[in-house]
């Protein structure tokens, strides 16, 4: 009796609107719990111009009954996976199996984007008919199909397992457990045997095999066609990545060979260079293939093989390199010499990276060349700077610094030497707004050589850029050269910064010796000539000068010029153990509104005697986890601060609580401080006025920044000249994020 059903392709967009209804009929939320066990469901909505995009790639499968349709299974090839993006993950881990020692993603495979059959024609047969269907009509274009199916959804499963699925992979994800399954058209194990002989023969030949599925977005490589044109051991391989190994000079070449192949149903056979990698030579590949056609005439599949001849070209290429360096070899070993020599003598970091930019520009004949390199200011901050050869600086007067774009990113992170014979045509160039390319007026480039310098330590410290106006100027000669140079330059620049850092910290030791011996002097000098004056007393006998007033005063006096050597020596202590790293905190619940008041509280006469007016605006509650020892240095130095810089001026010291921090001000009614040295005052010896004017080492403000970011807080001033000053101390409640390295 002959079937009612007519299984056939999608044929029309009414006949894609059927599928969406159907399919919104059987979707899990629209079913009971019931039928879900019993009848099973589908999980995804699609929309009609999801549909017709997918019909366009690979029409998929229905069943009719006369006009009706009553069931469906679509078609989803890899290039669709964006379409359906709650499929990608499932792509995702696809690409990622291995099915018999073989990656699915080498594999020709598509995707069962879903199957669906009406309620009322289920049990007569018709999901095995979609499939076979499928298999009928797709197996000249795949080997084989796989999808996956909730384990929960046990009706699907054990369909599929008597269709001839194969269980490649179980997970869970956040809606349900999926099972990852697979059905061969060709018989797993001859296919296998099979292709492991051909991989043997022809390993043993040297010969690499490769493939294409137009339909696909990769090219399929064996692993000794990957080592002939440099590419990945593993991944997958798109045809813009052969395209960047294949010679420029040979590029369009090859192409055209392809096309011809594909225009004239005719096999190709070609010989071309590949650039395995910026570092390796070119080889030369012997490479021969036919393109696959299907009943309508379109191509649909490459397939070929390639073989190395580089040894056949290698001696001419090598006489060829012989001469070449052979005439420019007096004259390079002669500037490279004398660049050797000015490197090892050059200190200044400045003359040398531009005598290395000079030299460097010359050796690899650029018409011009930059050296942009990283330096560190007075806090540690690293910028930029930058020598140029072969033009004027104005010439790049109106540029900005170069930022890390896909042509800059891989010299300046020090991944490797990029050199270009034109990089207005490298698949990196062009991709960054607002200018896609060079910006107006920039030197022309096309020939383009990037090396990056890296230090000792493996740190990039910068990189070397040579450009010419014509394609093709730089060789592997020209790359050499100057990798070689490069490592020279590192081990130079490392010395140049070390003997600049040894000349700051003799400046560092120099000025903290002269500030300290000052700063010593006054209260040692005081207690001297208190003692003086006493010993000339006790020596003419003279008791009025020992009156009970006077020796409190003398003692006063004397305990004022001991506190004041104990801070010194404190603050020095505390310089050094940030200097050596070990600065450490002894972390406890401390109530910062107890603390500010303790402190204030024992500041008291010192500003009552500078006419301070004190204002306290402390709120309660305070808590948190930190060293109530170093948060009262810090509160005592801020105080401090303001009885040298900003005596007889208001003072308000409040606390507030403002999210999961505390926030600590101190401001005062004093001169202010200008713009451009708030961030001075911060740093180790900075005083904004002469000794002779306010005593101290500078080093509390310092000292206060490292207490407070040890913490895990901040510290930092709001002010203006004339306007006084607020000091901010903001302190998480719950402590150093660091908890372990914070404890002593």
């Amino acid at each position: 009796m002959p079937s009612p059903y007519v299984i056939r392709a999608v044929q029309s967009r009414a006949e894609l609107e059927q599928v969406l209804e159907l399919q919104r009929r059987n979707l899990k939320q629209h079913l009971s719990e019931e039928e879900r066990r019993t009848q099973g469901f589908v999980t995804v909505a699609h929309d009609l111009p999801t549909l017709e995009r997918m019909h366009a790639v690979a029409p998929s499968i229905i069943a009719l009954q006369g006009s009706e349709l009553v069931a469906y299974a679509l078609v989803m090839p890899r290039e669709c996976r964006e379409l359906v993006p709650v499929l990608e993950p499932m792509f995702a881990l696809v690409e990622q199996l291995e099915d018999q020692g073989r990656p699915l993603r080498e594999q020709r495979f598509y995707v069962m984007g879903q199957i669906c059959i009406d309620k009322a024609h289920r049990g007569q047969g018709l999901f095995e008919a979609l499939y076979h269907q499928h298999r009928e009509q797709l197996r000249g274009t795949f080997d084989c199909v796989v999808t996956e199916v909730s384990v929960h959804n046990r009706r699907s499963l054990r369909a599929h397992e008597r269709l001839g699925f194969r269980t490649l992979h179980t997970y869970a994800d956040a809606t349900d457990t999926w099972a990852v399954v697979r059905w061969d058209w060709i018989p797993p194990p001859r296919r296998l045997e099979e292709l492991e002989r051909s991989d043997r023969v022809l390993a043993a030949a040297g010969i690499g095999r490769w493939s294409r599925d137009l339909s696909q977005p990769h090219i399929v490589c064996d692993a000794i066609c990957r080592v002939h044109c440099g590419l990945p051991a593993d991944g997958l391989v798109d045809p813009a990545r052969v395209r960047e190994r294949i010679h420029p000079e040979d590029l369009e070449r090859v192409w055209d060979a392809a096309r011809r192949s594909m225009e004239e149903r005719a096999p190709f056979e070609l010989r071309f260079r590949t650039r395995p990698s910026a570092e390796a030579p070119s080889r030369w590949l012997h490479v021969t293939g036919s393109v696959f056609h299907d009943a309508a005439g379109r191509a649909r599949h490459f397939e070929g093989i390639s073989q190395d001849i580089t040894a056949e070209r290698q001696l001419e290429e090598s006489l060829r390199q012989t001469l070449i360096e052979k005439n420019d070899s007096l004259q390079n070993l002669e500037l490279i010499n004398r660049t050797g020599q000015a490197l090892g003598a050059e200190l200044q970091l400045e003359k040398l990276v531009q005598g290395v930019t000079d030299a460097a520009t010359q050796l690899t004949r650029a018409a011009f060349g930059a050296f942009f390199y990283n330096v560190l200011d007075e806090r540690g901050n690293a910028y930029m700077l930058y020598t140029l050869s072969g033009v004027p600086r104005e010439a790049f007067a109106n540029f900005p610094m170069p930022r890390s774009t896909r042509v800059f990113e891989p010299t300046f992170k020090g991944e490797g030497i990029i050199r270009s014979d034109d990089i207005t045509k490298d698949p990196r160039y062009g991709h960054n707004a607002p200018r896609r390319g060079m910006p107006e007026g920039h030197l022309p480039v096309r020939s383009y050589l990037a090396v990056p310098v890296s230090s000792r330590s493996g740190e990039v410290i910068g990189g070397l850029f040579f450009g010419h106006p014509t394609p093709g100027v730089f060789t592997a000669r020209e790359e050499r050269l100057v990798a070689g140079l490069a490592a020279q330059v590192a081990v130079a620049m490392d010395n140049a910064r070390l003997f600049q850092r040894v000349q700051e910290a003799v400046t560092s030791r120099d000025t903290f010796l002269s500030i300290a011996s000052h700063e010593l002097r006054t209260p040692i000098t005081s207690m001297k000539l208190l003692s003086q004056h006493m010993r000339k007393r006790i020596d003419a006998n003279d008791p009025a000068a020992f009156t009970r007033e006077r020796v409190t005063r003398m003692v006063e006096q004397t305990e004022r010029s001991i506190d004041r050597l104990a801070r010194l020596v404190d603050d020095m202590l505390d310089i050094s153990r940030i200097a050596a790293g070990r600065l450490q905190l002894h972390l406890e619940r401390v109530d910062l509104g107890d603390l500010a008041r303790d402190v204030v509280d024992r500041f008291e006469q010192q500003l009552t005697e500078a006419g301070h007016a004190l204002t306290l605006r402390l709120a309660r509650g305070l808590v948190g986890r930190w060293d109530r020892v170093r948060l009262e240095q810090v509160l005592a130095n801020l105080l401090t601060n303001a009885l040298k810089y900003a005596p007889g001026t208001p003072l308000t010291v409040s606390l507030q609580a403002r999210d999961d921090h505390a926030v600590l001000e101190v401001e005062d009614r004093g001169p202010g401080i200008a713009p451009g040295d708030q961030h001075r005052i911060f740093e180790r010896f900075e005083r904004l006025v002469t000794a002779s004017e306010v005593s101290g080492l500078g080093l509390g403000l310092h000292i206060a920044r490292h207490i407070v970011e040890a913490h895990g807080g901040r510290i930092h001033v709001r002010s203006a000249v004339g306007d006084g000053a607020r000091f901010f101390v903001e302190l998480p409640l719950a402590g150093p994020p660091d908890a372990t390295a914070a404890k002593p």
